[in-house]
């Protein structure tokens, strides 16, 4: 029996970065052994263990056989004659088909090693294209590592999976994480820039119907976000503000997302246009605590803050990738230069003394405070009753908006 490093933690450990989950692979040995040794096996499809201490993965060599259409339709092979590099040779990536030995020594029979040094994604055999999972890891991994590039011959071979139809096999539930693992990713662009090579975005994201200066904007406002580390809602948000209602929902509920991401994703499709014009200061000032009022209502704002919050910070970055926004910006090389990375900096939310609309931001959000200090049990004790409660709670929190904004 022999023990490997495997995959991440050796492909993380060659660029510098941090080892988060170690796993191993295990040759010359049975199911068996492993229990009697301690290890707990976890998984139905091929056996998986769990280290008895340190609880980490432990997974016999495998080869594969594709059996079926899809990501789940294979054979696994598990024989303890099977060797590493038989193992490795299954695996996506060249960067992810290299191993530590018992010793330490580096083991790279695919040149993962190389294809790191140039930064480059490249397939380790044909038998890449029997996954159409595989796609969809490519491309979040660029969106992890932006600087890589997808080896042309790669990216044919992703073409063709594209083309085949299998991407529309794959489970929504499985598309979503990794999508949603993409967006939190340092440049969540490069995952959709990717896919967009590979003709996979139709197959994968039918709603997606942006006209191109509107995807040039998202994927602008994606990357701002990342930069600021917003949470995934945000970020679904603003991909929400290119679409139309009926699109956003559809995405939403074919990928089965979170309740927060479709409630987040509605209310950026549905407000823009509002909340735009009130960061704008385009809504005249009469009507001004009105339309706050009613977007709050919407919004569902006073049960559900985080909603309001989340949905107004995604419609401000989309709303900063406007060119126009940049007037007041004295540096005349960042005003002039929109998709500038420093340009972009201004718009995440830690730098609110420097974005364009950071003052209207705060007045929007400072107002939703305003009119939920509004409480609903003075005016029981006044002795409002029934639909009388909500008609003055509503004019409460109309008037509570004013003063604010006098």
């Amino acid at each position: 029996m022999e023990i490997f490093l495997v995959g991440g933690a050796v492909r993380d450990e060659l660029l510098g970065r941090p080892v988060v989950d170690r796993d191993y692979v295990v040759t010359g040995a049975t199911p068996e052994e492993l229990i009697e040794a301690g290890f707990t096996q976890i998984g139905n499809d091929f056996p998986t263990f769990l280290h008895p201490q340190t609880h980490e993965e432990y997974a016999l060599a495998r080869t594969e056989r594709k059996a079926g259409k899809g990501h789940t339709g294979f054979i696994c092979d598990f024989s303890p004659d099977l060797t590493l590099e038989e193992d490795l040779q299954r695996r996506d990536l060249t960067i992810n088909a290299m191993a530590r030995g018992p010793g330490g020594e580096l083991i790279d029979p695919y040149g993962g090693q190389t294809d790191l040094k140039h930064r480059l994604f490249r397939h380790v055999s044909s038998a890449f294209v029997e996954d159409p999972l595989r796609v969809l890891r490519v491309a979040r991994f660029a969106a992890r590592f932006p600087e890589f590039s997808v080896a042309e011959e790669t990216r044919i071979l992703m073409t063709e999976i594209a083309a085949s139809g299998e991407l529309q096999l794959l489970t929504p539930e499985r598309v979503w994480k990794e999508m949603s693992r993409a967006l939190l990713e340092c440049r969540p662009s490069r995952f959709f820039e990717v896919l967009m090579q590979c003709a996979a975005i139709q197959a994968l994201f039918p709603e997606f119907n942006f006209v191109e200066m509107q995807w040039d904007r998202t994927l602008q406002a994606l990357d701002a976000a990342a930069t600021a580390e917003e949470s995934l809602f945000v970020r679904m948000g603003i991909i929400a503000c290119a679409l139309e209602q009926e699109a956003a929902d559809s995405l939403n509920q074919r990928l089965k997302t979170p309740k927060q991401a479709l409630l987040t994703c509605r209310l950026c499709a549905n407000k823009f246009s509002v909340i735009s014009g009130l960061l704008k200061n385009e809504v005249a000032v009469e009507g001004r605590a009105e339309v706050l009022l009613e977007l709050f209502e919407t919004a569902d704002a006073f049960r559900r803050p985080e909603l309001i919050q989340d949905c107004l910070k995604a419609c401000l970055y989309f709303l900063c990738t406007e060119a126009q926004c940049y007037e007041e910006i004295q540096d005349v090389a960042l005003r002039n230069s929109a998709v500038n990375t420093a340009l972009i900096d201004l718009c995440t939310l830690p730098h609110q003394d420097k974005r364009p609309w950071g003052l209207s931001y705060q007045v929007v959000v400072a107002s939703l405070a305003a009119a939920a200090s509004v409480d609903a049990k003075e005016l029981i004790k006044k002795g409002f009753k029934g639909i009388e409660v909500g008609r003055e709670l509503r004019k409460a929190r109309l008037e509570a908006i004013q003063r604010f904004l006098a």
